[in-house]
């Protein structure tokens, strides 16, 4: 009797845990915890708290925070974050309230976590190999199975949709 109540409570775990929302809803709202934790930090910081990632002096790390041209680089890179914080909340909005937005969440997420693995694999910096290595396992053995399994399953129903 308690084995078959166990056998109950797993099973619908396993339902629960294997179905296509969760293979979205898991990595978009981990990027939004991380976003909503991140973002408010980056403004604060400023290029100061940017300048300070380079491996440098007190004083050259002064001169940076003044150089315009870094001021400039911070600023490019401040506005892009900007647009995706909003992007990322907006579009988890969207999921949540409208699920026809789902699957076209799943794609762009997708299509962005390939863009970053392309991006970590041809980047011509690569101070901390240790560093580098963890963000490329995060990418490929959490974002690509969640939203790529996400996007195969979508795929799959649509080319069987329009083969009937």
């Amino acid at each position: 009797m308690a084995s078959e109540k166990l056998n109950t409570v797993l099973d619908t775990v396993w339902k629960t845990l294997y179905r296509r929302e969760t293979l979205l809803w898991t990595p978009l709202l981990l990027d939004v915890s991380l976003a909503l934790m991140t973002y408010p930090v980056m403004q604060q910081w400023g290029v100061k708290g940017y300048t300070a990632h380079f491996k440098a002096s007190d004083k050259e790390q002064d001169e940076l925070s003044s150089n315009k041209h870094v001021q400039s680089i911070w600023d490019t890179f401040l506005t892009a974050y900007t647009g995706y914080f909003g992007l990322l909340l907006s579009s988890t909005y969207c999921c949540y309230r409208y699920s026809d937005c789902r699957a076209a969440t799943g794609y762009a997420m997708c299509a962005l976590i390939f863009w970053k693995k392309y991006m970590l694999a041809n980047s011509a910096v690569k101070d901390d190999l240790e560093e580098s290595q963890a963000k490329e396992n995060t990418l490929l053995y959490f974002y690509i199975p969640f939203y790529g399994s996400f996007c195969l399953l979508n795929l799959y129903d649509a080319v069987r949709e329009a083969s009937k």
